[in-house]
């Protein structure tokens, strides 16, 4: 590998405990590119595969809960708001059986770009049944967890055997998960535009 990279790699591995905090802390708020970035790390030998996983579950899952109780603070709050009554129709429109099968509309918006935290304060707003929510969340995040680091495990696979220069290594990683956030996005656009028919 080129010095750069191994550069990278080696300074990455001396500071793993500070990519494991940004790891935690990226979980609470974002998730997907974190996660991605994590499976990089693990083909790169930076980050162990088992203490990132362990890293990144309760990062999640701590997170859907501070989503969900801001939904509960919401509905206290402004119930009758006409933000939150537009977000409403919104999630009603992309999942109509919320309500209804809040386990599996939970579930499904994890997989849903751009949909997944409105979900979670709507499950609040709901205030869907906890342990319901716990369950949900909890089975979808490991999935979805293990999901994006294999993802990232890949990309850092494809981009590797194309160069190891680092520059061209991270317009290639980089290159990769803007298509796949594009993909994600054109998949919720498509099934926006078929609910909305």
């Amino acid at each position: 590998m080129e010095n750069g990279l191994n550069f990278f790699i080696s300074f990455v591995e001396a500071h793993r405990f500070i990519g494991y905090a940004i790891l935690f802390v990226g979980m609470l708020l974002e998730g997907e590119t974190i996660l991605i970035g994590a499976g990089i790390l693990i083909y790169l030998k930076a980050f162990d595969p088992f203490d990132t996983f362990m890293i990144a579950i309760p990062g999640v899952i701590i997170g859907d809960f501070l989503w969900y109780y801001l939904g509960m603070f919401l509905h206290k709050r402004y119930a009758e708001n006409k933000m939150i009554i537009y977000a409403k129709k919104n999630i009603l429109r992309l999942l109509p059986n919320f309500e209804q099968k809040p386990f599996w509309s939970i579930f499904a918006s994890k997989f849903i770009y751009g949909l997944n935290h409105s979900a979670l304060v709507f499950s609040g707003f709901l205030k869907i049944d906890l342990t319901l929510f716990a369950k949900a969340e909890i089975l979808a995040s490991i999935i979805w967890t293990i999901g994006n680091l294999i993802l990232g495990y890949i990309m850092s696979y494809a981009a590797i055997n194309v160069t190891h220069n680092i520059k061209f290594f991270g317009i290639i990683v980089i290159s990769l998960i803007l298509a796949f956030i594009g993909i994600q996005r054109l998949i919720t656009y498509i099934a926006r535009a078929r609910t909305s028919a």
